[in-house]
Protein backbone atom coordinates (compact mmCIF):
# COMPACT_ATOMS: atom_id res chain seq x y z
CA UNK A 1 0.00 0.00 0.00
CA UNK A 2 2.78 2.55 -0.32
CA UNK A 3 5.38 3.65 2.53
CA UNK A 4 3.98 4.35 5.95
CA UNK A 5 6.24 5.58 9.05
CA UNK A 6 6.75 3.45 12.03
CA UNK A 7 4.72 5.34 14.51
CA UNK A 8 2.06 5.41 11.42
CA UNK A 9 1.58 1.83 11.24
CA UNK A 10 1.76 1.38 14.61
CA UNK A 11 -1.10 3.74 15.20
CA UNK A 12 -3.03 1.61 12.35
CA UNK A 13 -2.06 -1.72 14.27
CA UNK A 14 -4.15 -0.06 16.82
CA UNK A 15 -7.21 0.55 15.58
CA UNK A 16 -7.71 -3.23 15.54
CA UNK A 17 -10.17 -4.24 18.11
CA UNK A 18 -8.18 -5.58 21.24
CA UNK A 19 -5.19 -4.58 19.85
CA UNK A 20 -2.99 -2.55 22.16
CA UNK A 21 0.76 -1.37 22.02
CA UNK A 22 2.23 -4.80 23.33
CA UNK A 23 0.44 -6.62 21.02
CA UNK A 24 1.09 -4.41 17.96
CA UNK A 25 5.07 -4.46 18.58
CA UNK A 26 4.17 -8.02 18.67
CA UNK A 27 2.88 -8.07 15.37
CA UNK A 28 5.29 -6.54 14.28
CA UNK A 29 8.39 -8.32 15.32
CA UNK A 30 7.20 -11.44 14.48
CA UNK A 31 5.45 -10.79 11.09
CA UNK A 32 7.47 -7.92 9.84
CA UNK A 33 6.74 -8.01 6.07
CA UNK A 34 2.60 -8.86 5.44
CA UNK A 35 3.08 -9.62 1.88
CA UNK A 36 5.13 -12.79 2.77
CA UNK A 37 1.48 -14.15 3.62
CA UNK A 38 -0.69 -14.76 -0.13
CA UNK A 39 -3.79 -15.08 2.49
CA UNK A 40 -5.26 -14.81 5.69
CA UNK A 41 -5.55 -18.86 6.33
CA UNK A 42 -1.40 -18.92 6.05
CA UNK A 43 -1.73 -15.63 8.32
CA UNK A 44 -3.92 -17.80 10.83
CA UNK A 45 -1.42 -21.06 10.73
CA UNK A 46 1.52 -18.68 11.55
CA UNK A 47 0.47 -17.09 14.31
CA UNK A 48 -0.99 -20.58 15.28
CA UNK A 49 -5.02 -19.66 15.60
CA UNK A 50 -5.65 -22.32 12.61
CA UNK A 51 -7.66 -25.69 14.37
CA UNK A 52 -7.07 -28.75 12.74
CA UNK A 53 -9.38 -31.71 13.67
CA UNK A 54 -7.86 -34.90 15.29
CA UNK A 55 -9.75 -37.87 13.28
CA UNK A 56 -9.62 -41.61 14.59
CA UNK A 57 -11.85 -43.99 12.65
CA UNK A 58 -13.88 -41.22 10.49
CA UNK A 59 -14.94 -39.70 13.83
CA UNK A 60 -13.42 -36.15 15.15
CA UNK A 61 -12.29 -36.77 18.62
CA UNK A 62 -11.10 -33.67 19.22
CA UNK A 63 -9.66 -30.05 18.04
CA UNK A 64 -5.82 -30.08 18.35
CA UNK A 65 -4.13 -26.23 17.90
CA UNK A 66 -1.64 -26.35 15.02
CA UNK A 67 2.05 -25.44 15.72
CA UNK A 68 2.58 -21.48 15.37
CA UNK A 69 4.47 -18.96 16.74
CA UNK A 70 4.05 -18.75 20.60
CA UNK A 71 4.92 -15.06 20.83
CA UNK A 72 2.38 -14.15 18.82
CA UNK A 73 -0.25 -16.84 19.61
CA UNK A 74 -0.04 -15.70 23.15
CA UNK A 75 -0.18 -12.04 22.44
CA UNK A 76 -3.41 -12.27 20.37
CA UNK A 77 -4.80 -14.52 22.81
CA UNK A 78 -4.65 -12.00 25.52
CA UNK A 79 -6.09 -9.59 22.92
CA UNK A 80 -8.89 -11.75 22.41
CA UNK A 81 -9.54 -12.39 25.86
CA UNK A 82 -9.66 -8.61 26.86
CA UNK A 83 -11.70 -8.33 23.76
CA UNK A 84 -14.46 -10.34 25.24
CA UNK A 85 -14.79 -8.28 28.25
CA UNK A 86 -15.87 -5.63 26.20
CA UNK A 87 -19.80 -5.89 25.62
CA UNK A 88 -19.96 -2.68 23.45
CA UNK A 89 -17.68 -4.25 20.88
CA UNK A 90 -19.46 -6.49 17.89
CA UNK A 91 -16.40 -8.78 17.54
CA UNK A 92 -16.17 -9.34 21.85
CA UNK A 93 -20.03 -10.08 21.60
CA UNK A 94 -19.44 -12.51 18.69
CA UNK A 95 -16.98 -14.46 20.93
CA UNK A 96 -19.16 -14.51 23.68
CA UNK A 97 -21.76 -16.17 21.67
CA UNK A 98 -19.31 -18.84 21.07
CA UNK A 99 -18.79 -19.52 24.68
CA UNK A 100 -22.40 -19.48 25.47
CA UNK A 101 -22.70 -22.72 22.99
CA UNK A 102 -20.15 -24.82 24.71
CA UNK A 103 -20.32 -25.97 28.20
CA UNK A 104 -17.30 -27.18 28.22
CA UNK A 105 -14.02 -25.13 27.43
CA UNK A 106 -16.65 -22.43 25.80
CA UNK A 107 -14.44 -19.34 27.32
CA UNK A 108 -11.04 -21.09 25.30
CA UNK A 109 -12.73 -21.92 22.08
CA UNK A 110 -14.40 -18.79 21.90
CA UNK A 111 -10.41 -16.94 22.63
CA UNK A 112 -9.08 -18.88 20.00
CA UNK A 113 -11.93 -17.68 17.25
CA UNK A 114 -11.52 -14.24 18.22
CA UNK A 115 -7.80 -14.38 18.18
CA UNK A 116 -8.14 -16.05 14.59
CA UNK A 117 -10.27 -12.87 13.79
CA UNK A 118 -7.83 -10.64 15.50
CA UNK A 119 -4.96 -11.56 13.36
CA UNK A 120 -6.71 -11.81 10.04
CA UNK A 121 -7.68 -8.37 10.57
CA UNK A 122 -3.86 -7.14 11.85
CA UNK A 123 -2.90 -8.48 8.53
CA UNK A 124 -5.03 -6.68 6.14
CA UNK A 125 -4.63 -3.40 8.17
CA UNK A 126 -1.00 -3.90 7.95
CA UNK A 127 -1.06 -5.24 4.43
CA UNK A 128 -3.15 -2.20 2.96
CA UNK A 129 -2.19 0.04 5.50
CA UNK A 130 -5.45 0.93 6.45
CA UNK A 131 -7.54 1.79 9.65
CA UNK A 132 -9.46 -1.28 10.88
CA UNK A 133 -13.39 -0.92 10.48
CA UNK A 134 -16.35 -3.60 10.95
CA UNK A 135 -17.31 -2.98 7.21
CA UNK A 136 -16.46 -6.16 5.77
CA UNK A 137 -17.66 -8.13 9.24
CA UNK A 138 -21.29 -9.63 9.09
CA UNK A 139 -21.06 -10.86 13.36
CA UNK A 140 -24.27 -8.78 14.44
CA UNK A 141 -26.87 -8.73 11.84
CA UNK A 142 -30.60 -8.47 12.64
CA UNK A 143 -32.92 -11.33 11.69
CA UNK A 144 -34.78 -10.60 8.59
CA UNK A 145 -38.21 -13.38 9.38
CA UNK A 146 -40.90 -12.72 6.63
CA UNK A 147 -44.24 -12.19 8.34
CA UNK A 148 -46.47 -15.87 8.40
CA UNK A 149 -48.77 -17.72 9.89
CA UNK A 150 -47.99 -19.58 12.42
CA UNK A 151 -49.86 -22.81 11.31
CA UNK A 152 -47.93 -22.79 7.82
CA UNK A 153 -44.72 -23.65 9.63
CA UNK A 154 -45.72 -25.40 12.71
CA UNK A 155 -47.74 -28.00 13.98
CA UNK A 156 -51.32 -27.55 15.08
CA UNK A 157 -50.40 -28.33 18.94
CA UNK A 158 -47.11 -26.31 18.93
CA UNK A 159 -49.45 -23.07 17.36
CA UNK A 160 -51.92 -23.79 19.72
CA UNK A 161 -48.80 -23.55 22.79
CA UNK A 162 -47.84 -20.30 21.12
CA UNK A 163 -50.93 -18.93 20.78
CA UNK A 164 -51.92 -19.24 24.18
CA UNK A 165 -48.49 -17.48 25.15
CA UNK A 166 -49.87 -14.58 22.67
CA UNK A 167 -47.53 -14.79 19.61
CA UNK A 168 -49.13 -14.31 16.97
CA UNK A 169 -46.99 -15.13 13.79
CA UNK A 170 -43.46 -15.56 12.62
CA UNK A 171 -41.88 -11.90 13.28
CA UNK A 172 -43.66 -12.30 17.40
CA UNK A 173 -41.87 -15.78 17.37
CA UNK A 174 -38.45 -14.66 16.32
CA UNK A 175 -38.06 -11.82 18.70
Amino acid sequence: AGTVSGTQLLALLQTVPGVGPVTALTWLSEITDPNRFENAKQVSAFAGCDPSLKISAGKVTSYVRRQGNLRLHQALLYAASGLLRRTEDPLGCWGRAIAGRHKKGGHKKACGAVARRIACALWEVHRRAVPFTYAGYTLAQDLSCPLTPLGRILPPRAVLVLRSAGIRNSNQLAE
